[in-house]
């Protein structure tokens, strides 16, 4: 899976419902997986200090007593802030309902999130791309800003080897290092 180019990602803003840019601009921020920001909820999210923390307690690795973290700094918290004041503690933050969205149900689901994301992709006639990728790019941007460590982190990752698939390597990194040394 590959990053997608943020002019992409920029170009389907007007194509998509406010919850889901809301989506995606905390995905490229948080590291999050689609899923759970389309369960996010206000009661799960600790706002006591600078960086607000929401421990997600369903979530892909769960089964293995792994604890998955959501961390939202400065830039996050002014993408959520309207959504906490609009909602009750213990609503969904995206509920399509809100987008003016046919839906089941109160929440957005991975496959109706990732569905809207690649209709507007075609609409905006850029290349197809989905929520998942977005985990790539801020994984490839963590890791060349600070270290593979920090992203896997983020990532929530028990192996280093995987978050070594989700970040590609820096070559920008490679070039100025080389531009000094050799």
């Amino acid at each position: 899976v590959r990053p997608v180019a943020d002019v992409h990602v920029e170009a389907i803003r007007d194509h998509v419902p406010a919850g889901v840019w809301a989506m995606i601009q905390l995905q490229r921020l948080t590291f999050a997986r689609g899923g759970e920001l389309c369960k996010l909820r206000a009661v799960g999210i600790d706002r006591t200090g600078p960086v607000w923390i929401h421990e997600a307690k369903k979530h892909k690795t769960a089964h293995k007593r792994r604890r998955r973290f959501l961390y939202f700094g400065p830039e996050a918290q002014r993408i959520l802030e309207p959504f906490l004041e609009s909602h009750s503690l213990d609503a969904f933050l995206f509920d399509p309902r809100a987008d003016n969205e046919r839906a089941r149900n109160e929440h957005y689901d991975s496959a109706r999130y990732r569905k809207l994301v690649q209709a507007a992709c075609k609409k905006a006639n850029v290349p197809v791309w989905t929520p998942h990728q977005l985990r790539h790019t801020a994984a490839t941007r963590i890791r060349g800003q600070y270290d593979t460590e920090t992203a896997q982190l983020l990532l929530g990752h028990a192996d280093l080897k995987t978050t070594q698939q989700y970040a590609l390597p820096d070559h920008n990194r490679a070039l100025n290092v080389m531009a000094k040394f050799g």
